[in-house]
């Protein structure tokens, strides 16, 4: 299972619900059930061009890939693995892109 945390303000945020031990852009974590391990496997710098990553799909082929709805939102895959679909959230437009997305197993 792979989820994200969008970011953290850090001691000094303003709203006491906000307050955090540190700062951060945005993390992405996987959760090895099986192994009963949880891997931090990337973390953004706040205000970097990855940050606030706030939605995630994994791909057949076993990555995951994170959505920050800076650009694209939504992704996911068809069920054969061959297309990838992402969204636009306005003007609200619907892509499909094409892979070879096999050709990225065993990467990151």
């Amino acid at each position: 299972m792979w989820f994200v945390s969008s970011y953290a303000l850090g001691p000094d945020a303003e709203d006491p619900e906000d307050v955090t031990v540190g700062v951060h852009g945005g993390q992405i974590w996987r959760l090895d059930e099986a192994q009963q391990q949880i891997e931090l496997v990337a973390q953004f710098v706040a205000g970097g061009p990855h940050d606030g990553p706030d939605n995630i799909t994994v791909s057949p082929y076993g990555y995951a890939l994170a959505c920050t709805d800076g650009e694209f939102a939504g992704a996911t895959f068809s069920p054969d693995g061959r297309t990838l679909y992402v969204n636009i959230q306005g003007p609200g437009h619907t892509f499909a892109i094409y892979g070879p997305w096999q050709a990225f197993r065993g990467r990151g």
